[in-house]
């Protein structure tokens, strides 16, 4: 499954630093959901994540978990400096 998350309004706010906070946990979702993280990079306003898992396993709670995981990881770190995002 390819996954791309989108920053809001497309704002160039991700950094190395974020994107490598947002894959490790990427891999901490991956790791307690028994799926795998095939690829993963972005740029400063998007994220390409490509996911495997075998067939009989819902895709909608790894999707969904791996946005929270993101929205989490990067609320947390990075983006706290930003005061247009509060």
């Amino acid at each position: 499954m390819h996954l791309i998350c989108v920053t809001k309004y497309r704002k160039k706010i991700l950094t190395s630093e974020s994107l490598t906070a947002i894959e490790n946990s990427f891999k901490e979702v991956a790791k307690k959901m028994n799926f795998e993280i095939r690829e993963f990079n972005g740029e400063s306003d998007h994220i390409h994540t490509l996911i495997a898992f075998s067939a009989p396993k819902a895709i909608s709670p790894k999707g969904y978990a791996t946005r929270l995981s993101k929205a989490h990881a990067t609320r947390t770190s990075t983006l706290q400096n930003y005061q247009f995002l509060k």
